[in-house]
C-alpha cells in the first residue's frame, strides 16, 4: 500500500492531493476487483481529505500514512501477541 502511495505522488513532493488520493483508491479498487469502491472513489477521496487535511492545505503529507501504517501494525502485533500469551 505504501508503494502505491509513492507511485501516485505524481511530482514526488511527498504530498498527495485529492486527485492523487482518488487515484490511490481507484488503483487499489481495480487491483482487488472492488467495483463499488472504484465507482465512488471521488466521494471517498473527498471524505479522506476532510479527515486528514483539516487545515484545508489541499494535500496530505505521505509521511502521515507511514505513521498510520506503523501504528496499525503495532496494534495488530499487540493483539497477536496477546492471543499467544493467553
Amino acid at each position: 500500500m505504501l508503494l502505491l502511495l509513492f507511485r501516485c505522488d505524481k511530482n514526488g513532493d511527498g504530498k498527495l492531493t485529492e486527485e492523487e488520493v482518488k487515484e490511490v483508491i481507484v488503483l487499489s479498487a481495480s487491483a482487488n476487483r472492488l467495483g463499488n469502491l472504484k465507482k465512488n472513489a471521488a466521494a471517498y477521496a473527498s471524505l479522506i481529505m476532510e479527515e486528514l487535511d483539516p487545515d484545508h492545505k489541499g494535500y496530505i503529507e505521505v509521511h502521515f500514512f507511514f505513521v498510520i501504517f506503523i501504528y496499525d501494525s503495532f496494534l495488530y502485533l499487540d493483539k497477536y501477541i496477546e492471543r499467544l500469551m493467553f
